[in-house]
């Protein structure tokens, strides 16, 4: 198997390969169990779209108690408390937009995508999309988004706003956005906290 990516979270370590649709699981990292993910995860149409897509590996998280694996275009989630059983949840679709590096912040998990971005306040069972465009001339590659020090911050990876670099938007309540710049218009992929 190729794994894909790896989290850790309730004691456990667990392992995912997302082409064989198999995870593995271990307390000890000598003893390890198999589980799958929902068959129906592992190829699916997104809405709008007439081809099959297997979801982006990269979106695989640990977050408020569960291990949450998002498809490419949002459509689908699935969550685990323990990486062996798995529940498929109805997200929103992004199509032909990508969902980008989510987070937990504020009790909600928050995902990033075009001009948008997801946020969940129970823990992944129902999702809202809302509308975050600075300026409505451009569509904004919001890509990644992180949190600490009481905020969250979205950032773009460029490309679609013109020739100006690319753009960060910081909120404290999701009601009052503040905007401002990176340091260079594209290339800017993941967003990390951590406090000095």
């Amino acid at each position: 198997s190729n794994w894909d990516y790896a989290a850790y979270g309730n004691s456990v370590y667990v392992l995912i390969d997302i082409k064989n649709n198999i995870t593995l699981v271990t307390e000890d990292l000598s003893s390890w169990t198999i589980g799958a993910f929902p068959a129906n995860f592992l190829i699916r149409k997104p809405s709008g779209s007439t081809n099959n897509f297997i979801p982006n590996p990269y979106d695989f998280y640990f977050i408020n108690g569960f291990f949450f694996c998002v498809s490419l275009y949002g459509d689908t989630v699935i969550r685990s408390s323990d990486g062996i059983s798995w529940t498929p949840i109805n997200g929103i679709a992004c199509w032909p937009y990508e969902v980008g590096q989510g987070t937990s912040f504020d009790s909600s998990l928050v995902f990033p995508t075009t001009s948008a971005y997801l946020r969940s306040i129970d823990n992944g069972l129902t999702w809202t999309k809302t509308a975050l465009k600075p300026n409505n001339s451009f569509d904004y590659a919001w890509y990644s988004c992180a949190a600490g020090d009481g905020k969250i911050v979205l950032v773009a990876n460029g490309g679609y706003e013109g020739n100006v670099n690319s753009s960060t938007a910081v909120t404290t309540d999701f009601v009052n956005w503040s905007y401002g710049r990176m340091p260079t218009r594209n290339g800017w992929s993941y967003t990390v906290y951590h406090p000095v």
